[in-house]
């Protein structure tokens, strides 16, 4: 595959999640292929919602890169 379509719909990076000084997740790296279905499983507390808040933008990472279609 070439172009568009051989890229992730997501790609994560060194993604670090925290509030304030504590940190929630560290240095997370994943890609979400287009066309897949992708599950966020964990115990309560763990950091579900915050990457979810974190993948639509409502907060920004402590470090690392989340890509949308290559860019």
């Amino acid at each position: 595959m070439e172009g568009k379509e051989a890229r992730p719909l997501v790609e994560v990076r060194g993604l670090t999640l925290a509030y304030g000084q504590r940190v929630i997740q560290q240095d997370l790296d994943f890609e979400i292929p287009r066309g897949e279905v992708f599950v966020i499983m964990g115990g309560s507390g763990c950091g579900k919602s915050t990457l979810m808040r974190h993948l639509i933008g409502l907060q920004r990472p402590a470090a690392g890169q989340i890509f949308y279609e290559g860019t």
